[in-house]
Parts: C-alpha cells; structure tokens; sequence
C-alpha cells in the first residue's frame, strides 16, 4: 500500500526472508551499500552481506554526526564510512567532512570520494529522504523495488497486518498492478 513503515514507525519485517536473503546478495554483489543516518536512528542497522558475499564498505550520510556511539553499523563486522559536516568524531569509523548542499551534503562530494576509493557499485539501501535526494539529483542508475503483500495503512505492527494473500502481479502499461484477496490477522487495528 506503499508505506514503508507501520502506524508509528515500525518497519521490522516488512518483506519476507526470501526478499532480505536476497537484499543480503545485493549488499555483497555491491563495492559499498549507502544509509541516510535517519535510517540508522529508526533502524540500527548492520548493513551486512552475512556471508552472502563479501562485505560492503558501509556508508553513512550524517551531517550533524548524529549516529550513536553504539549502532550496529560501527561494529567491526565490516568498513564504515560516515559523511558528515559536523567537526565531531565518533570511534569506529571513517570521518570525511563534506561541504552542505541544499538539503543535506553535497552528493556530488561523496560520489566523488567514494569514486576515488574505487568504489563503482553502491547500493543505496536508505530511506526516502536518502532516495529522493539522489533520484532528484539524477543519480541513480537502477531501482529494485521489493513490494510486499502486507497492508501497513492503519496498522501498528508489520508482522500482523492484513496482506493479500497468493498476490499476483500483472503489469498494465508500464505500471503493475499487485492484487490477491485480502487476509486480516488477528488484532492487527488494536489501539
């Protein structure tokens, strides 16, 4: 129903785990896999391959260095890489200052750092403010959307909410059309 998260912000599983096994392929088929640090706050996340390939340098777009000292994306599972505008530090990553643009950090600035690292594939598994600003500035070059069957409108948790059940995908045009019947869980409106 195109939300990314439940009623409150709950987004902990969305898609299933044949979808997050293959989004762990992409992470190790990708130089470095991109988050916006709003993502790291709401989802504390390790940005792994977990042995589905080898790890990806992890990057973080933080401008005011926000990511706390405990987030799983600075344990030693693999690189980290933070951009930031912010003269602070935090242990267990890479700092490199980036000059502000309009509505965040320069993008053209971390694309370039980032080419001179030799990274070629990046993999941006942020939220929407983290793809609207690259998909605004024309940077993308492939999407891969995961649609799940879970109906998240009104519902407090992803894992009990309505989904469609045996959904089918017919495309029409250009666009696809995601249908099946609907099955409630229980409680899945409970206040």
């Amino acid at each position: 129903d195109g939300k990314a998260a439940a009623r409150g912000g709950a987004s902990k599983w969305i898609t299933g785990p044949e979808a997050r096994a293959e989004g762990r392929r992409l992470r190790g088929a990708c130089d470095a896999v991109l988050v916006g640090v709003g993502t790291v706050l709401a989802d504390d996340p390790r940005l792994t391959a977990r042995g589905a390939g080898p790890e990806p340098l992890r990057v973080v777009l933080d401008s005011e260095l926000r990511t706390p000292r405990k987030a799983k994306v600075l344990n030693g599972d693999a690189e980290t890489l933070i951009f930031t505008a912010s003269r602070k530090t935090v242990p267990g990553a890479e700092l490199v200052r980036v000059p502000r643009s309009t509505g965040g950090l320069s993008l053209s600035k971390v694309l370039d750092h980032l080419a001179k690292r030799g990274i070629g594939t990046l993999l941006l598994e942020g939220g929407s403010t983290v793809h609207a600003s690259f998909l605004e500035a024309g940077l993308v070059d492939e999407a891969r959307v995961f649609l799940s069957p879970k109906l998240l409108s009104g519902s407090r948790d992803p894992n009990r909410s309505p989904f469609v059940e045996a959904p089918r995908l017919k495309q029409t045009g250009q666009d696809f059309l995601f249908y099946g019947p609907v099955r409630c869980s229980p409680g899945s409106f409970k206040k």
